[in-house]
């Protein structure tokens, strides 16, 4: 079955992709310290879930029609060539000891900042992918496992719940709890279940927006909470509210059906999604601006870099 496109879901995308651009700002750090946390730190970390729920439904399609291996080609070559674009940034020769091989090692596999994203879907679709035959009872528990186990250990290392120095050092290592398995593997798979089940359509709109609602209000309560139990000085990916309102935020695009096309806004975000990094870098480095200040400059450098993507990729399909 082809899915016809819905506009909804591509704003959200585009309106994501400004708030990756702010979350990577430090939006309104300069302004007020709760607020920016609330948001940095609260409900901009919805945006990759969100992106991950989104994939995973579109995925059932591409598994169900045999289209994996040109999906899984796809990502990879993103991938690559992102990561290969950003190396002015992160590439640094290993000196030879363990631990600049282990830093080159750790960046190759997880990727550069953002891309990580890219690197969790491949992992974690492929994990999707061998599962695919899975009951959707199996399927379910196995995304609430490995969420769950995300959520722990990115409250275990960030509260030090353990007095070992040791496990401390391995809880924080990042691409632990966010990585393919504990958070990209379990996002995609509430995606394919949606659509499996068809649950976009069996849900009630008013369902939804309350789930919405509550989801979103959940997820600021609990930043509050750690914004007040760790004095704003502990970051976090990994919510236990994300599991609320990421899928609601979804289905409520999915039921404000926009059926024009709008291909275009969707590599607007892809392209904002990608590029903006080399300006927030540039401009780092070059100025003292932080915050919204540096936000302000960032999004029109980066929209217009986003025009000359877009035709681009009219002759090379890989760059978004």
């Amino acid at each position: 079955m082809v899915l016809e496109r819905n506009a909804s879901l591509d704003i959200l995308k585009l309106v994501m992709a400004f708030m990756v651009v702010a979350l990577h700002a430090g939006f309104l750090s300069q302004v007020n310290a709760l607020m920016s946390y609330l948001t940095v730190q609260g409900l901009f970390r919805m945006v990759v879930p969100v992106f991950l729920v989104i994939n995973g439904f579109f995925f059932f399609s591409v598994v169900s029609t045999d289209k994996h291996p040109s999906w899984f080609k796809r990502i990879a070559i993103l991938y690559i060539l992102w990561m290969t674009l950003y190396s002015v940034f992160w590439w640094q020769r290993p000196d030879g000891s363990w631990g600049s091989l282990l830093r080159l090692s750790e960046t190759l596999i997880f990727g550069y900042y953002h891309l990580w994203y890219l690197s969790g879907m491949l992992l974690g679709a492929g994990l999707l992918y061998c599962l695919r035959y899975a009951s959707s009872a199996c399927l379910l528990a196995c995304v609430i496992v490995t969420f769950l186990l995300g959520v722990f250990i990115q409250y275990a290392a960030n509260y030090q719940w353990f007095h070992s120095a040791y496990i401390n050092k391995i809880l924080m290592f990042t691409p632990l709890h966010r990585g393919p398995l504990l958070l990209s593997f379990p996002f995609l798979s509430i995606g394919f279940l949606i659509h499996k089940h068809a649950l976009h359509r069996a849900i009630s709109l008013r369902f939804i927006i309350v789930l919405s609602v509550c989801g979103v209000l959940a997820l600021l309560a609990e930043s509050y909470v750690d914004f007040l139990l760790t004095h704003g000085q502990k970051g976090f990916d990994n919510f236990l509210s994300l599991i609320i309102v990421c899928p609601a935020i979804f289905l409520l695009c999915m039921k404000m059906t926009m059926p024009f096309d709008s291909k275009k806004i969707a590599l607007y975000s892809s392209a904002v999604f990608f590029v903006h990094l080399f300006f927030l870098n540039i401009l780092r480095s070059e100025t003292n601006l932080s915050g919204i200040k540096l936000m302000l400059p960032t999004i029109p450098l980066t929209l217009v870099a986003a025009f000359f993507l877009i035709r681009l990729n009219a002759r090379w399909k890989y760059l978004l």
